[in-house]
């Protein structure tokens, strides 16, 4: 079998991006992740203001996303509910049900291919803690010693 090698391929726009701190969420709301941190963004099509990317290019995008939630000292963490949102509707879902074993803290993946048009599409990831038996410390992030970059939110153009 041989090797196709791909020469002078470019998967842009594209952008990566993490926190630069916790970010807090409430119990049984969905919560827009801002990830305000770029590690890089191609054609400045990332907003870190409202975690939107909304490249002007269209094609086959794949989204990807890692999201690291903590619920502080305790071990009541259940479940949560990620999505990452096409404007404003969900269309890539990933869900972790931690109600037989809770826990203080795990990471959702979502990921997958989103057609966008090149002009007024944009996607956000959301996430929901849909059940925890206590409502507070609960946040996205890297954990105790604040090492946000556990989470992070990205996408590249795959093609047509």
């Amino acid at each position: 079998m041989a090797l196709i090698k791909a020469t002078g391929v470019k998967l842009t726009p594209s952008f990566h991006a993490t926190l630069s701190s916790n970010q807090s969420l409430t119990n049984n709301t969905g919560t827009i992740a801002i990830f305000n941190a770029e590690t890089f963004d191609t054609n400045s099509a990332y907003d870190t203001s409202t975690g939107k990317f909304q490249p002007q290019v269209s094609g086959k995008y794949f989204i990807y996303a890692s999201v690291y939630l903590e619920m502080g000292a305790s071990s009541n963490l259940n479940r949560v509910l990620s999505y990452v949102q096409k404007n404003g509707t969900n269309v890539l879902f990933n869900y972790n049900d931690a109600r037989a074993n809770p826990t203080r803290a795990f990471s959702i993946n979502p990921s997958g291919v989103i057609e966008l048009n090149g002009s007024s599409d944009y996607v956000q990831l959301n996430v929901q803690v849909i059940a925890q038996t206590t409502a507070s410390g609960l946040y996205i992030g890297g954990g105790t010693g604040g090492d946000a970059s556990f989470s992070y939110f990205g996408a590249y153009r795959i093609g047509d």
